[in-house]
């Protein structure tokens, strides 16, 4: 397991080359930077974050591993000569450069991990992330899915044509699947190239996303159809009752097609195997049990993109290698 951390580590510090070389427009810096200078650079802060993941330490044992004479290896990774001290750590992950950084490596994760077909469908679903009555959550609520109700947050996931994570976002479980729906498809699309939004065809979720904006959406900004099963909301007349827009009365008739059960019916099955891998208690990188102290909105969103991260990482390093991209085994002890 340690020689394929090591591997995803060198994969990721070629992709954060990479973003360091990009400008963005900005003219390069003729002069140092002043200051007091670091020893440890951004860089190797987040990949040392995103090995903990992997790993399924916690950040104080894997410092206390690197300083170890078995931990040569993951100091050679992230180009230490001395492991820093833990405070140092917290405090430099806490910081705005890391954040910013994650977020480009995450979009420079996401693009090169696109292939030719990855949108021609695209699937969304909630999952639920509980979290104890007992503890003081100032932003936990009372939600429900169809295994009943729940206390905590919900995780908005969408997923390409082969599974892999392109937009997330975390919200408290009373918000509703469907608010989070059109800005994470809009996100998907702003990633894509003009030969990659050529490409998207099909939208598939359950019946909770069963709304006329989706439909309208798919239809003039994607060019293309939104699959998900009618809501009835719990009537026998409900379906004709809601068929009051033009965009879902057309998607209701295109529903009733052969293809469309064929395609919706493959897809969710597939991302309820992707949910069933992030939530997975054996997973080192597991969301499913968010820990005691992780509180507040702000905290768990920033838990849980650290753990997508360190999935979406093993996946590309599984395409890379030409292995079936969401085998996990070769990661896990």
């Amino acid at each position: 397991m340690y020689h394929a951390v090591a591997l995803i580590l060198q994969h990721l510090h070629r992709l954060l080359d990479e973003v360091a070389a990009e400008r963005r427009g900005r003219k390069p810096r003729n002069q140092p930077k002043t200051g007091r200078p670091r020893l440890y650079s951004t860089p190797s802060l987040l990949l040392f974050r995103i090995a903990a993941d992997l790993l399924g330490w916690s950040l104080r044992k894997t410092l206390n591993y690197a300083e170890q004479e078995a931990g040569a290896w993951l100091r050679k990774a992230l180009g230490w000569e001395q492991v820093p001290h833990l405070s140092v750590v917290c405090r430099r992950l806490h910081g705005d450069d890391v954040r910013r950084l994650r977020t480009r490596l995450w979009r420079k994760l996401r693009r090169r991990s696109l292939r030719q077909g990855d949108l021609r469908v695209l699937t969304i679903d909630m999952t639920d992330l509980p979290v104890p009555l007992r503890r003081k959550d100032p932003d936990a609520t009372w939600g429900a899915t169809s295994k009943g109700k729940f206390f905590g947050y919900k995780l908005h996931l969408v997923i390409s044509r082969t599974g892999f994570p392109l937009a997330f976002r975390v919200t408290p479980a009373a918000i509703h699947e469907m608010r989070p729906a059109v800005s994470l498809f809009a996100e998907v699309v702003k990633l894509a190239d003009q030969k990659q939004k050529a490409e998207l065809t099909y939208g598939v979720g359950d019946s909770a996303y069963d709304s006329e904006n989706l439909y309208k959406f798919w239809a003039d900004v994607c060019c293309g159809h939104f699959l998900c099963a009618p809501n009835r909301r719990g009537t026998p007349e409900g379906e004709e009752v809601r068929a009051q827009g033009p965009y879902r009365k057309a998607a209701l008739e295109f529903w009733k097609t052969d293809l469309a059960r064929r395609i919706y019916g493959k897809h969710r099955s597939l991302i309820e195997s992707v949910n069933a891998q992030l939530k997975d208690l054996s997973n080192p990188f597991q969301v499913g049990q968010i820990p005691g102290w992780i509180r507040g909105l702000r905290g768990v969103s920033d838990w849980v993109f650290w753990r997508i991260l360190a999935f979406s990482s093993i996946l590309y390093a599984n395409r890379l290698r030409g292995s079936c991209s969401r085998k996990l085994s070769r990661f896990i002890a």
